[in-house]
């Protein structure tokens, strides 16, 4: 796992330092304006995967309710994203995997 993950992960911070330090030039605030469209279409398409995948498998009244929750909890209560993440895989770990045996 070291030996697939490590690379990537160093190329990454590598980059990111590269990034900080020209954060500056005309050349990378251009770059990251036209990284920023396609981020978010790759974004929107992955949503929508994982939203279909999600109504086949656990029904639309789990998927609105646990979407409504996450709203509700980072929206409304200003609980870290994160922290909802963690939540919501504990509910699938532990309730749906009970109750959609």
């Amino acid at each position: 796992m070291l030996a697939t993950v490590a690379p990537s992960a160093i190329a990454l911070i590598w980059l990111l330092k590269v990034l900080r330090r020209y954060r500056n030039s005309p050349v990378v605030k251009g770059m990251t304006l036209l990284v920023q469209p396609v981020i978010a279409v790759m974004m929107l398409f992955l949503t929508w995967q994982m939203g279909g995948s999600s109504l086949h498998a656990i029904g639309i009244g789990q998927s609105i309710g646990i979407a409504a929750a996450a709203y509700w909890l980072m929206g409304v209560k200003k609980v870290h994203p994160a922290l909802v993440i963690v939540a919501a895989f504990a509910y699938g770990g532990f309730v749906l995997s009970v109750f959609h045996a």
